[in-house]
């Protein structure tokens, strides 16, 4: 009874590893795509309603990023794939429309 349970947390921590590995490389794109951005001169010229939202992304990236990395090495809980599958979508929604005002300002320079 005791090496059945202990051989299903063992799998549900294989699982868990499994499912952050997946996701890691996803979160770690855009985080490196709003870091991109984020990094630009021209950022600064940005009005807040566009910084904000994108500056409070990378945080939550990067603690997502940290949280998923600390799950594949102790195979703690990985948050939920639907939560984080939206996040990445606002996110890019954020990028690419950082994306395009930077672009027009670059034109105007």
């Amino acid at each position: 009874m005791v090496r059945a349970k202990k051989a299903e947390a063992d799998k549900h921590v294989e699982k868990q590893k499994k499912a952050a590995a997946l996701l890691l490389p996803k979160v770690g794109v855009h985080l490196n795509n709003i870091r991109l951005v984020t990094n630009k001169d021209e950022f600064a010229f940005l009005p807040e309603i566009i910084r904000t939202p994108l500056e409070c992304a990378q945080q939550r990236f990067e603690v997502l990023a940290d949280s998923l990395q600390e799950s594949i090495s102790s195979g703690g809980d990985v948050p939920d794939n639907k939560a984080i599958t939206a996040e990445l979508a606002q996110g890019k929604k954020h990028i690419a429309l950082a994306t395009s005002m930077l672009s027009t300002i670059a034109k105007v320079r």
